[in-house]
């Protein structure tokens, strides 16, 4: 099923009982997590599905399916208006992975307070199917800002007058909007950091980074390298660009007169010198993303305007 038949099910989905939800805890390296069921009272359920509900009729905006776009996920782009961005677990292990772990609702361990595993929550899920019995998941990080207990000072509730405490219990806050959700074999991204957190993208971002690196070594002095390569591995924005260098563009077919050419066209801060007889690319730490956007082709020009262009935006260079 590709992604707009699953997008289309999706927007039909009004979900059936019994809605779940579940919490999860912090996400390993392969983007697992452990996930509880919470022991959870009516009307909450109701309450729950009507906010993934809602979360879906938000994104429809009033579009069937067949007036949206379908794009790939890609960290560095920023879906436009009436674009929808997916990840297809068949075509990405490590969410595939990440996901194949999550546990049957109805046989999931029940959640207790006190739980190292999941206490505090770092997510929630809401769970439940359509009317054809499709399984539907919203997921959505959970901060300790959306918790009120006594532990943390002192909580007081308005009620009917006056003002009053919740004692020893705890109170959470389920705002109306998720990070992504999951429809049969692909995952629709709502909010791209929430969605990064959820699964700790970054752990895989950052092992694909490796990979690429090694790629780009071969075109640059040495000198440079060691430091770009440190800078690189702790800066979000530059993993994810590197994932979009490594998809389209095979570096070891690259030629310095291109890229020369490009530096040249765009006024770019990326030098290319010579040393000990060798011209290379100079991996200037303090401009990362600028040099990776150039190995990752994102420098266009318009042939309609001759405007140019960062690729996945309209932002002009």
């Amino acid at each position: 099923m590709p992604a707009e038949a699953a997008f289309r099910r999706l927007l039909e989905t009004s979900l059936v009982r019994p809605v779940q939800l579940l919490f999860g805890g912090e996400p390993d390296e392969e983007g697992r997590a452990a996930y509880r069921r919470a022991p959870i009272d009516h009307p909450l359920p109701e309450q729950l599905g009507a906010l993934a509900a809602g979360a879906v009729a938000e994104l429809a905006a009033g579009r069937s399916s067949d007036q949206f776009s379908y794009v790939e996920y890609d960290s560095e782009y920023e879906a436009e208006d009436g674009e929808v961005q997916y990840v297809g677990l068949d075509s990405d292990s490590f969410l595939q992975s990440a996901l194949d772990a999550f546990p049957d609702p109805a046989a999931a361990e029940e959640w207790v307070e006190g739980d190292p595993q999941v206490d505090p929550p770092r997510s929630f899920a809401v769970v439940g199917s359509n009317p054809r019995d499709d399984p539907v998941r919203f997921f959505r990080p959970f901060t300790a800002q959306k918790e009120f207990s006594p532990r943390r000072g002192v909580v007081a509730l308005f009620r009917e007058t006056r003002f009053t405490t919740i004692g020893q219990g705890r109170a959470l806050l389920f705002e109306p909007s998720f990070s992504c959700v999951q429809s049969g074999r692909f995952v629709f991204i709502l909010d791209s950091r929430g969605f990064e957190r959820l699964f700790n993208y970054n752990a895989s971002l950052k092992r694909h980074a490796m990979r690429v690196l090694l790629a780009v070594r071969h075109l640059a002095h040495l000198e440079e390298y060691e430091e770009f390569r440190n800078v690189v591995l702790q800066s979000p924005s530059a993993l994810r660009k590197l994932r979009g260098v490594g998809r389209f563009v095979n570096l070891h077919t690259v030629r310095l007169s291109r890229l020369e050419s490009t530096i040249r066209r765009f006024g770019l801060r990326v030098q290319i010198v010579a040393r000990g007889g060798k011209r290379k690319l100079i991996l200037d730490p303090s401009h990362p993303l600028e040099v990776l956007r150039l190995l990752s082709d994102s420098y266009l020009q318009s042939p309609l305007t001759r405007s140019k262009y960062l690729a996945g935006s309209k932002r002009r260079v």
